[in-house]
């Protein structure tokens, strides 16, 4: 069943206008869900379960004093009752019947003390469970109380009063492991809202930012696996947002724009950031192995160094990227575009190129072996009084194609010098191999296969 939103603080509600009229536009955080409500004892008024309502009944019962005296007088009624009617029925149980006078008074006596004992024993248990359960359901209250405020200051007008909220947040989080997923909820939809204020071409303002340091620390509690949901950061705007070495392993970025973002050295391992704006980003030494950028926008991004094993790259624009010694082996960049790219010295060992875009990319002792080029596109536009001039030729100059798939690839005008060709297959499918530079020096071509013409 879907959980019907909820209020969750007076602040936060829209602002209204001059003319009394609510303003339209989406409050900061003014609903939260029931659900999430829920795990905080919520005090608003929303539809409570059964068992939360017996909760908040204790609660009541606990803070009143005329029914602390009621429990009170009713708990010594019941200990005189048992201390006068069971003492003489246990002597009677164990075969004191035929006792008489004083005999049957030291009796009851002495089974009288036993029941006493007893009593006082379990008034000492029912002390501690009282004393725990007290703490609990004070400990319970204080973090409501916490909550609430902290989602009152978040949708402050101060921004020092909103960074208290998120500190507030923060430590709730850290303290309480049953909230940490609510708690992760709201920040993110902070991120998601506020981001979406900012203007354009700006880095996000300084609260958001704040956010986004919390939520990605080496220290914070959702990078520690302490929660069981992702951050949710769909769509949200980090343009110019500094992650640098940010912990973003448990993020969803799908949409998000990241223009110009510094995540030189983030741990993006395996994160969902298909469709995400990376232009000109720097994520030079990043690790993005088994990440989603199926259609991601890397154009101009520096990812020299960057760990990108395994990545999904189907469709991406990785026009001029820096991939210098990037590690992309086992990568799929099927249908990619990486027109004057860079990637000299990459690892690109088993990835594949498949229909790719290649033209004027730099590959100069990239590792190629075993990658799938086939259909890949790799011309460039060949001076026809100069075929030998390099000037924007995709630079395969001592690249390692061992055992590459070349069918039906696109070469013209390409700069094989010093290339190990060994074992590359479907080599005589290769359209434009006279204009190939370099080629005669190559290494490991078929024999008999003709050298372009000068």
């Amino acid at each position: 069943m879907t959980a019907e939103p909820c209020l969750v603080a007076e602040s936060a509600r829209a602002p209204r206008g001059g003319d009394g009229t609510t303003d339209p536009s989406p409050p900061l955080l003014q609903f939260q869900s029931e659900t999430a409500l829920r795990r905080l004892g919520a005090p608003w008024g929303c539809k409570t379960l059964p068992m939360e309502r017996l909760w908040a009944g204790l609660r009541r019962c606990f803070r009143s004093q005329a029914a602390k005296i009621a429990i009170g007088i009713i708990v010594a009624i019941l200990a005189v009752l048992t201390l006068w009617i069971l003492p003489p029925e246990l002597v009677d149980v164990s075969g004191g019947k035929d006792l008489k006078g004083k005999d049957r008074v030291d009796a009851v006596a002495n089974e009288r003390r036993t029941v006493l004992a007893a009593l006082a024993g379990l008034a000492a248990a029912v002390g501690l469970v009282y004393t725990a359960l007290k703490h609990q359901l004070d400990r319970d209250s204080n973090v409501t109380e916490r909550y609430t405020r902290a989602i009152e200051q978040l949708g402050h007008d101060s921004i020092a009063i909103r960074l208290g909220g998120l500190y507030s947040l923060d430590r709730i989080a850290a303290d309480s492991e049953r909230d940490r997923d609510t708690i992760l909820e709201v920040m993110a939809a902070f991120i998601r809202n506020q981001s979406k204020r900012t203007e354009p071409e700006n880095p996000p303002d300084t609260d958001v930012a704040t956010t986004l340091a919390l939520l990605t620390g080496k220290a914070s509690w959702i990078t520690a696996g302490k929660t069981r949901i992702p951050l949710d950061l769909t769509d949200a705007n980090l343009t110019r947002a500094n992650l640098t070495r940010a912990n973003l392993t448990r993020a969803i970025l799908t949409g998000a724009d990241l223009t110009a973002a510094n995540l030189g050295g983030a741990d993006l391992t395996g994160v969902h950031l298909d469709f995400t704006n990376f232009t000109g980003a720097r994520l030079d030494g990043a690790n993005l192995d088994g990440a989603n950028l199926t259609g991601a926008n890397l154009a101009l991004a520096h990812l020299d160094g960057a760990h990108l094993t395994g990545a999904d790259l189907h469709g991406a624009n990785l026009g001029g990227a820096d991939l210098t010694l990037a590690r992309l082996n086992g990568s799929h960049l099927g249908g990619a575009d990486l027109t004057l790219a860079r990637l000299g010295g990459a690892d690109l060992t088993d990835a594949d190129l498949a229909d790719a875009n290649l033209n004027g990319a730099d590959l100069t002792r990239a590792n190629l072996a075993r990658a799938i080029l086939d259909g890949a596109d790799l011309t460039c536009a060949v001076d026809p009084d100069d075929p030998h001039d390099t000037t924007d030729s995709a630079n395969l100059t001592l690249a390692d194609l061992r055992g590459a798939d070349l069918t039906d690839a696109h070469l013209a005008g390409a700069n094989l010098t010093g290339a190990n060709l060994t074992g590359v297959i479907g080599l005589g499918s290769v359209t434009g191999c006279k204009s190939v530079i370099g080629l005669e020096s190559a290494t490991g071509l078929p024999p008999g296969f003709p050298a372009p013409s000068a």
